[in-house]
């Protein structure tokens, strides 16, 4: 009986505040100590990605699109679990993950591009290219907001953390929910 009752509690709920919910307990389950099996640590950042990428405004031209664009620069575990949201729809859109080099011409056409931890030469590029077209960057690790990613994600003692750089999503005509700002373990002006 309590379960149903906690189900309707939450259909009941205006989207953005359940859908705030259901990330919060995203936050919340990822904050479980540390990750042993890397594979583990994709399925949350993947969820994590995903469920931060509905709290992003893009300027109006590329709200119009039916795609959504995530560009994921490197093979591995987090693009495996990234790819299980293919399809998924992200504020009236599709979301399209896709495996791209990270040059310039690779990230052309992308809306949102993650680089893992390690990846400075194409975080650089990708950073340029926002500055010319709205496109999220998001990058893994604790430096990637100093070096100029948007939005950082980051393991701190076993537990996902994230950070927001807000002058460089208005650079690139990107804002985030203030609901996102209030989640993130830090935010830059």
């Amino acid at each position: 009986m309590a379960h149903s009752l906690g189900v309707r509690f939450l259909i009941a709920m205006p989207v953005g505040v359940s859908r705030l919910l259901i990330f919060v307990f995203w936050l919340l389950w990822s904050s479980q100590p540390a990750f042993a099996d890397p594979s583990k640590e994709g399925i949350v950042k993947s969820a994590v990605v995903f469920k931060l990428l509905l709290f992003v405004d893009w300027p109006s031209p590329m709200q119009s699109t039916e795609l959504l664009r995530l560009c994921v620069l490197q093979e591995g575990a987090f693009l495996n679990q990234m790819q299980l949201y293919n399809g998924r729809k992200i504020n009236g859109q599709t979301l399209s993950v896709a495996l791209r080099q990270g040059s310039p011409e690779g990230m052309q056409g992308c809306h949102a591009v993650f680089v893992e931890t390690g990846n400075l030469p194409a975080l650089n590029r990708a950073i340029a290219l926002a500055r010319q077209q709205p496109m999220l960057v998001l990058g893994e690790g604790n430096q990637a907001l100093t070096q100029g990613a948007m939005i950082s994600i980051d393991t701190d003692g076993g537990k996902i953390a994230m950070d927001i750089h807000l002058e460089s999503l208005r650079k690139s005509q990107l804002s985030v929910s203030s609901k996102l700002l209030n989640l993130a373990r830090r935010v830059i002006e």
